[in-house]
């Protein structure tokens, strides 16, 4: 299972196999401003690292993901569409994986390209450029 949620605590645990599910699941956090299971567990351990050796780094994180919410929602949308339609191109390199438009798609989007990194045997998301 991708998602599981404890019954007793409530706790939600995500599992991300293939681009897509870090994509979708990136997509969720960004529909429903949830910031916490987005840095809890979608988020690259070394993205959080870096996050939390800032004074105020969480705070930075959701703040940066409050105000470009729409913009980074259509580009992971986009993202998730346009592999269907050639649009997208994924690289791996190691442990990092590069979701990004083709060149002739990139239209007017902020957000252009998706990191994602392999931890141990699942993906999480290292950065959006």
């Amino acid at each position: 299972e991708l998602r599981t949620e404890d019954e007793i605590t409530g706790e939600v645990a995500l599992k991300a196999i293939l681009p897509e599910h870090v994509l979708e699941q990136t997509l969720l956090c960004l529909r429903d401003r949830d910031w916490d299971l987005l840095y809890e567990q979608v988020l690259s351990n070394a993205t959080r690292e870096n996050y939390e050796e800032k004074e105020y780094g969480q705070e930075e994180f959701i703040a940066f993901f409050e105000k470009h919410r729409k913009e980074l929602g259509k580009t992971v949308q986009r993202l998730l569409r346009g592999k269907a339609f050639g649009d997208v191109m994924y690289t791996t390199v190691g442990d990092l994986t590069i979701v990004t438009f083709t060149p002739g798609s990139l239209g007017n989007f902020k957000f252009h390209t998706v990191k994602l990194v392999r931890e141990n045997e699942f993906l999480k998301l290292a950065v959006i450029e």
